[in-house]
């Protein structure tokens, strides 16, 4: 270490420079005069932090004034490692500001693998970076999504709060849904949307339709892989007919969903046959000399009465009522409505459960009691004791165990290479789109369709139809080996992929692959 001392500045700058973020953090602890040089704003062009797990008090730390003129930050939490600290919150307030005063030129922003509570980072706290412009969740776990019915979309009023975002990157989720894309229509700078591996898109495809048809006039790349799209919503998602990039096909082990009252997606409809109960009455009743008389108080007397939580808990109650009815319908693919499974075969599903409540009761930590975390669920992430009377607990890294949802919104992604050999091409996807893809896709550039089932007319139809088609992606799809070759000769402008990848590196990505 002596020799590399000996170095002059500018030569241990120009080493340092090729180091990324992360190991940056190293070089700053050695000593006095590296961590002076650390400080060097030459450094410090953009921060990649991915390449570490970081906790929030890690975070806090590499938040430094040194990061003033940076244009790119990336962090990754804790999500996919083991014990209490998984489940640890990576952004809170009090870290978004400290990013957003010391990073004010901050364009892009990408956070991965970490857990996100919904009520407490909205699209509103991340107003703070005004000159955002593109905004990656790839492989985040959120809690406490917002209710459709009261709260709307998370992504509600995404123009207002982020009106320079061009480009939104959201992957391995059930997160998002189709009524979350009809909101992010409204951002009319976006020109380019990437929602992989995210099962819930695709399956209302009135919202799809709508968010394509009366928004995102911009959009040039588009990519759906790992969705439940199927043939007949491409020509909803083609409607601008700008988009030159269009990724479609599965992706990863996520299976696509279908609309059924049993996944829950509410597309906010009335009960139909709803019938207004009678109006609850409030009866006087004066003793007079002529013997008892009574009569009935209307609602603008119930606040002289005093009786006003009469009139209130009747209305709470009955929109209350009215919500829960309304979930229980839906839209189907063919326009008919759809009914939730009725609450008997809920309840015999609940009473099933109770026979495996032992088992659950011995999986939970020692001294853990449902609905109270453990002492060891009390530890912060940083290796202190967490306090609930503290005055900042809402930036707390545990996340209290009552907002966690029963159902888990984190998908089991990456390689599997394992199924290559026995892969069969998503049926869900293919010959069929081809007339969608041409009537709409004239501008399309790059198609990437790779685990559809495309046959070779389907292919041949593509390339006769689409001339501006650069790049094709037809991997484990239906094509042979000779209608390929044919092609390549004929349309040599355009780079066809195989349709089986040679024998390389098993860790080469495939479309069975999370990026």
């Amino acid at each position: 270490m002596s020799k590399l001392l000996d170095l002059s500045d500018e030569l241990l700058l120009k080493i340092f420079s090729h180091l990324d973020a992360a190991d940056l953090i190293d070089v700053k602890l050695v000593c006095q005069r590296l961590n002076r040089l650390w400080c060097d704003r030459t450094l410090w062009l953009e921060a990649d932090f991915s390449q570490r797990r970081f906790n929030r008090a890690q975070l806090c730390k590499v938040l430094s004034p040194v990061l003033n003129s940076i244009s790119s930050f990336s962090i990754r939490g804790l999500r996919n490692t083991s014990g209490i600290h998984s489940r640890s919150k990576l952004l809170t307030l009090h870290t978004l500001r400290l990013l957003a005063e010391n990073a004010p030129l901050l364009k892009e922003f990408t956070v991965r693998e970490t857990v996100i509570c919904a009520k407490q980072i909205t699209v509103e706290s991340l107003s703070i970076f005004k000159n955002l412009q593109c905004l990656a969740f790839i492989n985040c776990e959120f809690v406490n999504k917002p209710k459709t019915m009261t709260d709307r979309s998370w992504f509600r009023k995404l123009e207002k709060w982020l009106p320079l975002l061009t480009s939104l990157h959201i992957s391995g989720t059930t997160f998002v849904d189709d009524y979350d894309i009809m909101a992010m229509g409204k951002c009319s700078k976006l020109s380019k949307l990437i929602l992989t591996n995210c099962p819930k898109v695709g399956i209302a495809m009135p919202y799809l339709a709508i968010a394509f048809r009366f928004g995102l006039g911009h959009l040039k790349y588009l990519d759906f892989r790992g969705t439940s799209l199927v043939n007949s919503d491409v020509l909803s998602i083609l409607q601008n007919g700008n988009i030159q990039e269009l990724y479609l096909g599965p992706m990863g082990a996520v299976k696509r969903q279908r609309l059924s009252p049993e996944n829950r997606h509410n597309l906010i409809m009335a009960d139909p046959h709803r019938e207004d109960p009678p109006h609850q009455q409030v009866l006087v009743v004066n003793m007079g000399p002529d013997g008892p008389n009574w009569r009935q108080v209307r609602d603008d007397e119930l606040d002289g009465l005093g009786l006003q939580w009469v009139r209130q808990r009747n209305e709470e109650r009955q929109r209350m009522r009215e919500e829960q009815e309304d979930e229980h319908y839906f839209i189907g693919e063919n326009g008919h409505l759809l009914q939730q499974q009725p609450l008997a075969s809920i309840a015999e599903e609940a009473s099933s459960s109770k026979s495996s409540s032992g088992l659950k009761r011995k999986n939970m930590d020692d001294g853990e009691v449902e609905g109270r975390p453990s002492k060891r669920a009390r530890i912060n992430s940083d290796g202190t004791c967490g306090d609930s009377n503290r005055a900042d607990a809402d930036d707390s890294d545990a996340i209290p165990a009552s907002e966690f949802r029963l159902s888990r919104d984190v998908l089991s992604l990456g390689c599997v290479h394992e199924l290559a050999n026995n892969f069969e091409p998503d049926d869900g996807l293919s010959d069929q789109l081809i007339p969608n893809l041409v009537s709409k896709g004239s501008n399309l550039k790059t198609l990437h369709l790779a685990g559809c089932a495309i046959s070779d007319d389907g292919l041949t139809c593509l390339m006769s139809c689409l001339h501006n088609l650069r790049s094709v992606n037809i991997m484990y799809s239906l094509v042979t080996q000779q209608r390929l070759e044919e092609l390549r000769n004929t349309y040599k402008n355009c780079v066809i992929s195989d349709v089986r990848p040679a024998q390389g590196d098993p860790r080469d990505c495939t479309i069975f692959c999370s990026n």
